[in-house]
């Protein structure tokens, strides 16, 4: 990072930056065993300028992406024609103006234009947005239209609960999502501002949806393409959230409230019709409470508990020279069970020589040992009896004791 600062009002800042992520995952079925990996790699670089109420900035983004591709060993051999490397240049530039038409009304407009090439891809996009922001007392009251436009997508396996996602980029067969969305929000403190409820209201509407069909099975298909397990489609999230916020005193915190809905309109077998999205859960409740009596300890608690995720769930098992073959229901028809957590934690720090700061932090995970199932699988017994198997976490409370300095 590199930050820039002058007595006028005038900030900079720029950032160099690499990310990378790899996922491997394998499967044996009788005599073959199939491998799976993916990964993506970004190196970029970010650069902002604001000056009172102006604001702009570049980035350039080099992405390297491995989609899924699966290699088997064994009888079968398994041949995918689908890419197995993409190297993609993403930038984009912004400008946004802001202008207070009023004592207490603040209008804000922006525009962002972006493009995506790739070896036999080119593709450019420009998103507009706008908001206003008006003070009604100690009210505040936020009004935002925007438009996005992404050209990486990441989706996985929607009959397991593990992270098996990965990210492919946009092509001459799958365009580039993008997005209009409205959102408002209000912010009243109460109490001589000790809290403040924050509540919020949205609705988006998604374009060029992609969502993986195909199961762990498919793998030993011998014809097996990515583009062929992929769904395409529009969509539509909605939602409101409520929180409430305490932010003074020696006992800080908030808790809050979300109802979303997360549709996808697909053409599944010719059949045209709304389903959840892989990442849907209707119902979530968050709660953050630390209190700190003195300088030096902290202790703190998190409460999560939410709708279970959708996934599809087999509609009929049978047993085909040994393997297992099943045939999937209607898309993310099922839902994994309400998941529910609590931690604890707490926190003593000093100061030593050269005003280093030093910390000892010990947690407990899921503290109430809520068994909370990870995934569903089916399974063949000794008796060669097909059952449902819910998968949790190996221990239902995990303790870790942590320390850290700053200098």
């Amino acid at each position: 990072h590199w930050s820039y600062n002058d007595r006028e009002g005038t900030n900079a800042k720029a950032t160099l930056y690499v990310t990378s992520y790899s996922n491997d995952f394998g499967i044996t079925m009788a005599q073959e065993k199939y491998a799976l990996h993916s990964s993506i790699t970004d190196v970029g670089l970010k650069t902002e300028l604001h000056k009172g109420f102006f604001s702009m900035g570049a980035e350039a983004i080099l992405h390297n992406v491995n989609p899924q591709r699966v290699t088997s060993a064994g009888l079968l051999s398994i041949h995918n024609d689908d890419e197995n490397h993409t190297e993609g240049w993403e930038c984009s530039a912004f400008v946004n103006a802001k202008h207070r038409l009023t004592t207490n009304t603040l209008l804000q407009a922006g525009l962002r234009a972006s493009t995506y090439a790739s070896t036999s891809y080119r593709h450019g996009a420009a998103n507009p947005s706008a908001s206003v922001t008006q003070y009604i007392g100690n009210t505040r009251l936020f009004l935002s239209y925007a438009m996005r436009t992404q050209y990486l997508f990441q989706t996985g396996f929607s009959d397991m609960g593990l992270p098996t996602e990965f990210w492919f980029s946009a092509n001459k067969n799958r365009a580039p999502q993008f997005s209009q969305g409205i959102e408002l929000k209000a912010e009243v403190p109460l109490a001589r501002r000790r809290y403040q409820v924050t509540a919020t209201a949205y609705h988006k509407r998604l374009y060029n949806q992609i969502e993986y069909s195909g199961t762990v099975l498919d793998l030993a298909n011998s014809n097996y393409h990515l583009n062929n397990n992929l769904l395409h489609g529009n969509g539509i999230n909605y939602g409101f959230n409520i929180m409430l916020n305490k932010t003074a005193g020696q006992l800080k915190g908030w808790i809050c409230y979300s109802y979303s809905k997360a549709h996808r309109t697909f053409t599944i077998d010719g059949v045209r019709d709304k389903y959840p999205a892989n990442h849907d859960r209707t119902h979530e409740v968050n709660a953050v409470a630390t209190y700190s009596p003195n300088s030096r300890w902290s202790f703190g608690a998190t409460m999560v508990a939410c709708s279970g995720t959708p996934f599809t769930a087999p509609e009929c098992v049978y047993l085909l020279n040994g393997n297992i073959v099943t045939q999937m229901s209607r898309h993310n028809a099922n839902r994994l069970e309400t998941y529910a957590r609590t931690d604890l934690s707490a926190n003593y720090k000093w100061h030593s020589s050269g005003k280093r700061e030093h910390g000892l932090n010990i947690s407990l995970y899921n503290v109430l040992c809520h068994n909370n199932v990870l995934f569903h699988y089916v399974r063949l017994n000794k008796k060669k009896e097909l059952y449902y198997k819910s998968v949790h976490f190996i221990s239902p409370i995990l303790p870790s004791i942590s320390y850290y300095m700053k200098f």
